[in-house]
């Protein structure tokens, strides 16, 4: 029977790892009966580290640490300046009128920070608002200024700029161009269509509701400014403490890394562009309720504005990377400047080239601070190395009467003196994991051709060949990453249809892909346990960085690799570090099939004679382990089966046992078992 993963429990298996006891919370960080605590030396190593995050409670803000102090003391002068020589600046009229000022550039900025996190821009903003803020007030003109106006002004606005965002989202996907790009095409075309809409005059006509909330006070304090800091306080809330705000972090940082952990991107891009453009339009509805009218003419300065406040705040251009502390005091900050330029009574050209010299100033103190941090974490990682290195020699390490490991004893075995018909392509074991006749087409190219496929419990299958033979395609089919064109899985005697990466983690299918998908920007606990993070429940679901942080000491325990700061982005470890990090995420519970892609290819002697260790531990805790390597000597020491692909078929499938080096490299080469073993039969 086929059947679709999804978050429902099957075979026993609770898809969404959430107790029963404790309705909502992951348990991936409960002891684990399969995976042993570390005990010894290396647990010393790292008991300082952990008692000090254990301490931490709640949630780490994700992505690095962008600071914006700097901000606080440029506003504090240029107000002190103003106010000394020209006095009734610092005053508290005078302060809330400034901070009313900003409060729809902070609006547009929370939109435009998500979309700049997640490597995407939007240069279309001053066109929305136009289009919004005169839609809305045609809308709300024709229906009257009655309770239905008001509505359908609202309406207009806020559903309108949803649609908006969703076309730019759209067309960023299928047209498969840069979003600045297309950002700054569709922003003339909503221009234009405004302008078009009312022949360039201005609309009056909006409905007293809308007039009200651009002008009305509550305690003092006007309303868009209230709106403004409670829309703020949540995003900056979800931007922390959600599954969805690390992720968008981790698609900023590693967009195909994200992906393959199963990360959904497209959809969650897409919702950042429908929520940039709600937002925008409740701008609109608040600009024309402060002038009770629209005025249809593109401001481009507004997106320069709104640009100019994120980056300013700390949020990175290439993505993955902000604080919504750093952005609040970047939008302070040019509150105060623009009122400061105001107040003084300089000419406007002013204004641009001050905004222009913040905004470099910016740009070149997270260049300087990027470096400090590189020279601040490299002796720190590597004394981690290092200790890396101890533990390695402490665990190969053998005594002189012992017999070392077969894979250090040689490096071929005896050749094989089997018949052509000794060879049995499948296990005696029942397999857990099968592909049956798997087919994957990419346009008129054939990747795979009918490949039957087992992985059985307990043992280390090998994937073999040649470039272009197919390994990587059938581990995309195998993880999920793509559907095959034609075939079935089956795990555990059902047919089994993913739609996603994720789909397959949830099902027990574990990668350990070739390019370690790892995103450079978030910190270890994070890059472990994105996609299946650990959360928590109040009144919301909230993610546990506690357990998360927790489990991740607990996986890299067990794989023996010392990393004394867990809160350092990965982007500051050596290669080492960040592979013992990828191999991590296959140690859970859960894991029933773990595939390793390459997972030897960068690494040194001891660092390959660890990972193949691990590898094995991974095998016989139970896991149907499948290792894709061109490492012949990697494959000898380790297989229990093997399976040689040649030009997208399986050429070869059977016990290892036996196999030479030599065999092996002729299987590879292309030639037919017959022949392979055959001749050395006949000798």
């Amino acid at each position: 029977m086929r059947q679709n993963v999804t978050s429902e429990t099957r075979n026993g298996l609770d898809m969404d790892n959430r107790s029963p006891d404790a309705p909502g919370r992951v348990v991936t960080g409960s002891p684990s009966p399969r995976w042993p605590a570390a005990s010894g030396e290396h647990a010393a190593l790292t008991s300082g580290a952990m008692s000090n995050i254990q301490q931490r409670a709640g949630v780490s803000a994700p992505g690095p640490n962008v600071r914006r102090y700097g901000l606080i003391f440029l506003s504090l002068i240029v107000a002190l300046v103003v106010q000394v020589k020209y006095g009734n600046f610092i005053t508290v009229s005078n302060t809330v009128t400034t901070l009313n000022n900003v409060a729809t550039l902070a609006i547009a900025a929370i939109g435009a920070a998500g979309l700049l996190i997640a490597g995407r821009i939007d240069l279309s903003l001053a066109g929305e608002l136009t289009l919004l803020s005169t839609a809305a007030t045609v809308a709300a003109k024709h229906v009257g200024d009655t309770p239905w106006g008001t509505v359908t002004c609202v309406v207009v606005a806020i559903a309108g700029g949803w649609l908006l965002g969703l076309v730019n989202a759209t067309l960023v996907k299928v047209l498969k161009i840069s979003p600045l790009i297309v950002t700054i095409a569709t922003g003339g075309i909503y221009a234009g269509i405004a302008l078009a809409m009312t022949s360039g005059l201005s609309v009056s006509g909006v409905p007293s509701p809308i007039v009200d909330l651009g002008i009305n006070q509550v305690a003092g304090i006007p309303l868009p400014l209230i709106i403004a800091a409670i829309l703020f306080a949540i995003a900056a809330a979800y931007s922390v403490a959600s599954c969805t705000g690390l992720r968008i972090y981790a698609i900023g940082g590693n967009e195909q890394g994200a992906a393959l952990t199963g990360v959904p991107v497209s959809r969650i891009v897409g919702r950042l562009f429908c929520a940039q453009g709600a937002l925008i339009g409740l701008v609109a509805l608040i600009e024309i309720g402060q002038i009770s009218a629209a005025v249809p003419t593109s401001d481009t300065s507004f997106e320069f504005n709104v640009l100019t406040a994120v980056l300013l705040g700390g949020v990175l251009f290439t993505g993955g990377g902000g604080r919504a502390v750093a952005l609040l005091l970047g939008i302070i900050t040019i509150g105060i400047v623009d009122a400061a330029l105001v107040f003084v009574g300089v000419e406007q050209w002013w204004t641009l080239i001050v905004y222009g010299a913040m905004l470099l100033l910016a740009l070149g103190a997270d260049q300087v601070a990027t470096h400090r941090q590189e020279r601040r974490t490299r002796q720190v990682t590597n004394d981690d190395v290092a200790l890396n290195d101890v533990a390695v020699e402490a665990a190969n390490a053998s005594p002189a009467d012992e017999p070392k490991p077969e894979h250090n004893r040689t490096k071929t075995r005896p050749a094989s003196t089997r018949s052509a018909a000794d060879l049995d392509p499948l296990s005696v074991q029942q397999p857990i994991y099968s592909a049956r006749g798997v087919q994957l087409r990419y346009g008129a190219v054939q990747a795979l051709r009918g490949v039957d496929f087992d992985a059985v419990p307990g043992q280390i299958t090998c994937l073999v060949g040649d470039n272009g033979a197919g390994k990587s395609s059938l581990v995309r089919v195998l993880s999920g990453v793509v559907k095959p064109t034609a075939g079935q899985l089956v795990l555990a005697d059902e047919q089994m249809t993913f739609a996603s990466p994720l789909e397959a983690r949830r099902a027990g299918i574990e990668t350990v892909h070739q390019d370690l998908a790892i995103c450079p920007n978030l910190n270890v606990a994070h890059n472990i346990v994105l996609g299946t993070e650990p959360i928590r429940r109040h009144l919301l679901p909230v993610r546990d960085d506690r357990l998360a942080l927790s489990e991740a000491k607990r996986r890299l325990d067990i794989i023996g690799a010392t990393i004394t700061d867990f809160t350092r982005p990965v982007q500051f470890l050596s290669g080492g570090q960040r592979q013992t990090i990828a191999i991590a995420r296959v140690l859970h519970d859960q894991s029933r099939v773990a595939i390793f892609d390459e997972p030897t290819a960068a690494l040194g002697v001891r660092q390959t004679e660890k990972v193949l260790s691990t590898i094995k531990a991974v095998a016989q805790s139970g896991v149907a382990v499948i290792l894709v390597t061109h490492d012949i000597e990697a494959v000898l020491a380790v297989a229990d089966r093997l399976v040689v692909l040649r030009l997208g078929r399986v050429s070869y499938a059977g016990p290892a046992h036996g196999v030479s080096e030599a065999e092996l490299a002729q299987l590879m080469a292309g030639l037919p078992p017959e022949r392979v073993f055959g001749a050395v039969s006949n000798g």
